[in-house]
């Protein structure tokens, strides 16, 4: 692994960690069955499987070893001329036997289980849609560091292994329209409450797991579109987040048995708001296409004295645009983002002051052959950080520069 840099904690700068070998393998399949022309039935499943083996100076070697099995069913019914039903159901389980990185050597099991209906009718000029999703998960194995009496500044320690836990479950209701003005614009509008639970490890200042975040999220736009041109949009967007898991201001509680450093979250209200453009244009006949985003955002979120304060570790503007040349199987694509200036204190050492980050332009640039009958297959090579520029999105770590990727495709 890659060594922390200035301004990263002492303790990443020296610590040399390596994962050889590195093996994993995923598989995911679809089926989808059309009984008639008013039902289908769409079933997915997938398997992963990931074992490396660590090794760091000065420490005794160890395996992290873990699968994941889910399958998706998806029933869709069409009621009527204009209404279309969807409902269903998933299921996912995450087990690794060896445990995984802070958690090496305790067993973790974790199944989820969700869900869903949605329902969509067409008014016309007025389309309109309707969901609602549940989730519930078991936790059958899994090891934190909260320790029943455990205080700040003490020796972490860890919990029995947890058996058969459920935890509250989770529900999601979303809701959205579209109305066509004209035959050129329209209107577009959606809306979103729902529960999010902390991740499993994340620890508060109390040594405990943080709560269930509740989220709301709306936004508001219109677009634009031209046979001639192609299509641009603007959009308004507003996200409340009660009780997130967000990380503290506080500097990490470092385990005094082996010097590992964990950073605390707590519970707090965080806000964002802002506008999004996005233009692009159709596939010209001479063969270009052009695409540009823009957003701007303000975010806030709750001091631990109740003030609301600018939320500087998240950036306020993001560009995004490109150009891509297809001509018979060739395509050529440039592509550009520029993220604005932020700042955060993760990674440095305690009671250091936030250090800056973003404030960067990258381009990349990529080439795709497509070949067989349909060009459904193809073969890139891509050129990551194209300028090489220097930069940084998490302190002590700065990034790779200029990268190269190659790589084939094949559907069947």
């Amino acid at each position: 692994m890659e060594l922390g840099e200035p301004p990263a904690s002492l303790a990443l700068q020296t610590r040399r960690d390596s994962f050889d070998p590195i093996c994993m393998h995923m598989f995911v399949g679809k089926a989808r069955y059309e009984a008639s022309d008013r039902a289908a039935t769409e079933v997915t499943g997938s398997y992963a499987h990931r074992r490396l083996y660590g090794h760091r100076v000065g420490s005794a070697d160890w395996i992290e070893r873990d699968y994941e099995y889910g399958t998706r069913v998806i029933q869709s019914l069409k009621l009527g001329q204009r209404n279309l039903l969807r409902f269903g159901g998933m299921f996912n389980r995450w087990v690794s036997p060896t445990g995984k990185r802070f958690y090496v050597g305790r067993r973790g099991d974790i199944s989820t289980y969700s869900g869903v209906i949605v329902d969509e009718h067409d008014f016309g000029k007025l389309d309109v849609n309707v969901g609602y999703r549940l989730t519930h998960t078991r936790m059958d194995d899994f090891g934190g560091f909260n320790v029943e009496g455990a205080q700040p500044g003490k020796t972490l320690g860890r919990v029995d292994d947890i058996d058969n836990e459920w935890e509250d479950p989770l529900q999601t209701l979303t809701a959205g329209a579209s109305y066509a003005l004209t035959e050129e614009w329209s209107l577009h509008g959606n809306f979103a409450i729902g529960q999010i639970a902390s991740k499993p490890g994340m620890l508060d200042e109390n040594y405990d797991r943080p709560g269930t975040e509740r989220r709301t999220k709306f936004d508001l736009g219109v677009k634009r579109q031209w046979d001639a041109f192609g299509e641009a949009s603007l959009t308004g967007f507003y996200v409340r987040q009660k009780d997130a898991a967000l990380l503290t201001t506080k500097p990490p509680v470092v385990d005094v048995a082996t010097g590992q450093e964990f950073a605390l979250y707590e519970n707090a209200d965080r806000d964002s708001y802002g506008v999004e453009l996005d233009l692009r244009t159709r596939r010209f006949d001479s063969g270009f296409q052009f695409f540009f985003n823009a957003v701007g955002m303000q975010s806030r979120r709750e001091s631990a004295d109740g003030d609301w304060l600018r939320d500087k570790e998240v950036p306020e503007f993001v560009f995004g645009g490109g150009v891509s040349w297809l001509w018979k199987g060739l395509e050529i694509s440039v592509f550009t983002k520029h993220v604005s200036a932020y700042e955060n204190d993760r990674f440095l050492e305690s009671k250091s002051d936030p250090a800056n980050l973003g404030a960067f332009t990258e381009v990349d640039t990529k080439v795709t052959y497509y070949f067989g009958k349909e060009r459904q297959h193809y073969v890139f090579f891509g050129v990551e950080n194209i300028c090489d520029r220097t930069f940084s999105t998490v302190n002590g770590y700065p990034d790779e520069g200029r990268r190269f990727k190659t790589g084939l495709g094949f559907k069947f």
